[in-house]
């Protein structure tokens, strides 16, 4: 009786699966042929199918429908990229307020000297 080890079995049995999966199969086979017809004539069939429109062909990722490539382009540029979140903790949140209103309060001040200047620059004149 011939011991085959268990590391044997498993990899004559990898080796048979790959062989299987290098196989090309039907749909591979057709997905190719569309491929090359796209990129033969520059036109790309468009097919009916029940469910949900999509956007682009899953196979090729060629756009498809009314959506047009530039016009996603468009979009992705228009889009605002996200800034991070400058306070993201209620401490941080706290002190910006502390700070902001701090700041206030200087201005103010400085506003009320600035004022006390002008009032006592001015001469009375009655005509």
């Amino acid at each position: 009786m011939a011991y085959v080890s268990a590391r044997g079995r498993v990899n004559s049995m990898i080796t048979w699966n790959t062989k299987i999966e290098l196989l090309p199969t039907r749909t591979m086979i057709e997905r190719k042929a569309k491929e090359a017809l796209a990129a033969e004539g520059g036109w790309t069939v468009v097919e009916h199918h029940k469910g949900r429109k999509k956007t682009t062909d899953s196979e090729s990722g060629i756009a498809v429908g009314s959506v047009a490539q530039a016009a996603v382009v468009n979009k992705l540029a228009r889009k605002k990229p996200k800034e991070m979140c400058l306070d993201f903790y209620r401490f941080q949140k706290r002190e910006a307020q502390r700070n902001e209103i701090m700041e206030l309060q200087g201005k103010f001040e400085e506003d009320k000297k600035r004022l006390q200047q002008l009032r006592a620059t001015r001469k009375f004149r009655p005509y």
